[in-house]
C-alpha cells in the first residue's frame, strides 16, 4: 500500500540511447520510482536517478513506528559484471511530519556492496507516515544511481 511522492523525489534518469530505441520501436522506457516498492529485484529492474545524489519520498498507508529499513540490490553474480557501481552507498533515512514538513533523522547508513544484496538497517524508532531516503553517494557511477527495492519495517 505504500506510494512514492513524485514531486519530492528525484527525477528518473533517462539516457541518450532512448532516442535510438524509439527509432526502432524497442521498449526502453525507464522504470518509474515506484519500481522500488515491488519485490522483483532482477537485473535491470531498478529505478535510476541522475548522478550519485538523489532522494525518494515514500508515503506509507498509515503512520507506523518505523524500526528498520531494508535496501536491496542485485545478486553477487552481478558484481563480476560491474553492476555495483550504480548501487547506493551512503544514505540517510528521515521521517517527515506531514503538517509541518519538519524532518527527523532516523539514521545514517552505508550499503556495503561486498556484503549480501539485501541489507537491513535499524532506525531510531519514531512514528511517521512519510519516509524520506536520501542517497548521498553511490559506488562510483557518475551518470546514475539504481535503487532496486526499499522496504520500511515497523509496527
Amino acid at each position: 500500500g505504500a506510494t512514492i511522492d513524485l514531486e519530492r523525489s528525484s527525477k528518473t534518469y533517462s539516457w541518450d540511447g532512448m532516442r535510438s530505441c524509439r527509432l526502432f520501436w524497442l521498449p526502453c522506457t525507464p522504470n518509474p520510482p515506484d519500481t522500488i516498492l515491488q519485490p522483483d529485484v532482477s537485473l535491470g529492474n531498478c529505478w535510476a536517478f541522475q548522478g550519485s545524489r538523489g532522494q525518494v519520498v515514500i508515503r506509507l498507508p498509515a503512520k507506523i513506528q518505523a524500526t528498520m529499513v531494508t535496501v536491496h540490490h542485485t545478486s553477487d553474480m552481478d558484481s563480476a559484471l560491474g553492476k555495483f557501481s550504480s548501487a547506493p552507498r551512503d544514505f540517510t533515512v528521515s521521517g517527515v511530519d506531514e503538517e509541518t514538513e519538519a524532518e527527523t533523522l532516523l539514521g545514517t547508513f552505508t550499503y556495503a556492496v561486498q556484503k549480501k544484496p539485501v541489507q537491513t538497517f535499524p532506525l531510531q524508532v519514531q512514528a511517521f507516515q512519510v519516509i524520506k531516503v536520501v542517497i548521498q553517494s553511490n559506488w562510483g557511477n557518475p551518470d546514475y544511481t539504481c535503487i532496486y527495492r526499499v522496504q520500511v519495517h515497523g509496527r
